[in-house]
C-alpha cells in the first residue's frame, strides 16, 4: 500500500473510475515526488526530470516511435 492507498483504490484512480481525491492526491505527491499540476492537469514542468524524461519514453513508445 504505497501512498497508505489501498491497492483497489488506487486502481480506480488511475483508471478514471473513480475522482481523484486531493487527500489521495497530496499523498500520491508526497511519496513519488509528482505535483498536483501532474496529477490533476498532466503537466510536466513540475515533476522530477528523470520522471518527465521516463514519461516521454513511454509515451512515445505507446505511440509506436
Amino acid at each position: 500500500m504505497r501512498a497508505n492507498l489501498k491497492p483497489n483504490r488506487y486502481s480506480q484512480y488511475e483508471t478514471g473510475v473513480r475522482a481523484l481525491t486531493i487527500e489521495a492526491a497530496l499523498r500520491i505527491c508526497d511519496e513519488y515526488g509528482v505535483s498536483l499540476d501532474w496529477l490533476y492537469r498532466g503537466d510536466r514542468s513540475r515533476l522530477p526530470h528523470h520522471l518527465a524524461i521516463d514519461i516521454a519514453r513511454i509515451e512515445a513508445a505507446e505511440r509506436g516511435h
